[in-house]
């Protein structure tokens, strides 16, 4: 073998004894251990629960109707000769305001003829009269007493009739004085114009309509509630006299105005088509025409959301709608720290809340964060229970672990 090939063979043996020396070098080295980490509990939000005493209250909607809507009707016949310059549709007219006129021409005859056949009718009584004095005298002059006279030679019958004369002429001529003030027609109340059927010209006969008007002062309100609701609404007429307030909302203008009501009534019959009953509101002053509050108008035909106040009652547990899931079941963590899903004996919701009577367990708290999964009686902390993750690692078999190194 020659010189040069032993000095190749040497250096190949150098660099493996070397690469053997590192491989067990290295195998001897001792390594960080690995400690496998508990896997931690789901985070969550709660909100604790206890029964309190609950103001019911009960959500509904309508349509805002006037309180009376009248159809003004012509009383005596004519020709209408003028009109008020507001008698047209959104006119206002205060009770007893003019309205218009019809021709009262005949009417003013008509009531000078009464009063004339009065005047007659009443000298023929003051004839009557003198005439039964003169016969009282003649018949004292026969030494006789009056009261043997018999009525027909006092002329008795004779006075009756002319008083009863007097009385149909008084009645004719209150009558002819009615027909006159007719001819004036006036607002039965305090109303807004609907429609007006007539103009100046036009010849009316009695009986037909003039105009319709409807309430300006007060209106109402004919709200829907189920079946389910009513027994949690005081009813008027009921053991307690307190009023029973209704607020109004107007959810479709920009302002945020309030108005308060009253219920008044109960509709007698319930609605066959939707299986609901009627409760009727009033609110007074929707029109804001007293000028003490500045707030926009609650027009008749607004449709308004209400809310009626219902009864009160104690030891009930109030949970926000959202949280109760199919079933009327509620999750919840218990005083163990264990996720539970409670069923609720469910009163009454409304938009924001869920009401139980009961259901819940002492210690229970309701679970306010999502869960996309989750197994009854899986353990749960909070946020106040202390616990944090660990800097987490993986082991060679992929496992997550929480790494500590051993020196």
């Amino acid at each position: 073998m020659t010189e040069k090939a032993k000095r190749i063979l040497i250096g190949v043996g150098i660099m493996v004894a070397a690469v053997a020396a590192l491989v067990v070098m290295t195998s001897m080295r001792k390594g960080p251990s690995r400690v496998a980490d508990k896997p931690l509990p789901p985070l969550v939000e709660v909100q604790a629960v206890a029964p309190e005493t609950v103001h019911f209250r009960v959500q509904s909607q309508g349509t805002v109707a006037p309180y009376a809507r009248t159809n003004v009707v012509a009383e005596v016949k004519g020709k209408v000769v003028e009109m008020s310059g507001k008698l047209r549709t959104g006119g206002f007219f205060q009770k007893g305001e003019w309205l218009l006129t019809i021709d009262p021409g005949d009417y003013e005859t008509g009531l000078a003829e009464a009063q004339a056949q009065l005047a007659v009718q009443q000298a023929r009584l003051a004839e009557e009269e003198a005439r039964a004095e003169q016969a009282a005298r003649e018949w004292q002059l026969t030494g006789k007493p009056l009261s043997a006279a018999p009525a027909l030679a006092l002329r008795q019958p004779q006075i009756a009739l002319a008083k009863a004369n007097v009385a149909v002429a008084q009645a004719g001529v209150e009558r002819a004085r009615r027909q006159l003030e007719r001819t004036r027609v006036q607002a039965p109340y305090d109303a807004w114009v609907e429609s007006v059927q007539v103009y100046t010209g036009q010849f009316v006969p009695a009986g037909s309509t003039l105009a319709t008007v409807f309430s300006a002062r007060k209106a109402e309100v004919s709200l829907p509630v189920t079946e389910q609701d009513m027994p949690f609404i005081r009813l008027p007429g009921s053991s307690d006299a307190r009023e029973i307030v209704v607020h109004f909302r107007n959810t479709s203008s920009s302002r945020s105005s309030v108005w308060e009501g009253r219920l008044v009534r109960v509709d007698a019959r319930m609605d066959e088509r939707n299986r609901v009953y009627r409760v009727i509101a009033e609110l007074d002053d929707p029109y804001a025409l007293k000028g003490e509050a500045k707030r926009e108008p609650l027009r008749v035909g607004t449709f308004v959301q209400a809310e009626i106040e219902g009864i009160e009652m104690e030891q009930v547990y109030r949970i926000p709608r959202a949280l109760v899931r199919e079933g009327n079941r509620v999750l919840v963590r218990d005083q163990e720290g264990r996720l539970r899903a409670r069923q609720l004996v469910l009163l009454h919701e409304d938009r924001e809340w869920a009401y139980a009577a009961s259901g819940f367990a002492p210690g229970d708290a309701v679970i306010t964060s999502p869960l996309e999964s989750w197994v009854e009686g899986m353990s749960l902390r909070t946020a106040g229970d202390g616990l944090s993750e660990g800097p987490v690692s993986a082991s060679t078999d992929g496992t997550p672990v929480n790494e500590e190194v051993q020196p």
